[in-house]
């Protein structure tokens, strides 16, 4: 089972909020989701966005992805989150680049 973190509409036409949920990625968008992470409301001042940093980080560390939109807004909304997850990319590229290297070396 693949999971995605990523966004799902809720509300009214015209006065859209979106959760912030960890969902199986071959299930509908607006469809069932396992946990919800945060919401997201653009219509409200100041500050519109709420977000569990301890679940996003454990479901981040046990292989969740995030989708593009719900990346951008991790990364507005919770920083070291986001920087600790660029870190583990870096790392990860790092190290395949590494073994590629050994082989093609050997």
């Amino acid at each position: 089972m693949a999971l995605k973190i990523r966004l799902r509409q809720m509300g009214r036409a015209n006065k859209r909020c979106f959760r912030l949920v960890l969902a199986d990625s071959r299930l509908p968008r607006d469809g069932k989701y396992l946990e919800k992470l945060g919401a997201y409301d653009p219509h409200v001042d100041g500050e519109n966005v709420t977000m569990n940093h301890e679940r996003l980080t454990h479901w981040l560390d046990n292989g969740a992805v995030l989708t593009e939109n719900a990346r951008s807004l991790v990364a507005k909304a919770a920083p070291e989150v986001y920087r600790n997850l660029v870190n583990r990319e870096i790392a990860k590229k790092a190290k395949e680049k590494a073994k590629r290297k050994a082989r093609k070396s050997k």
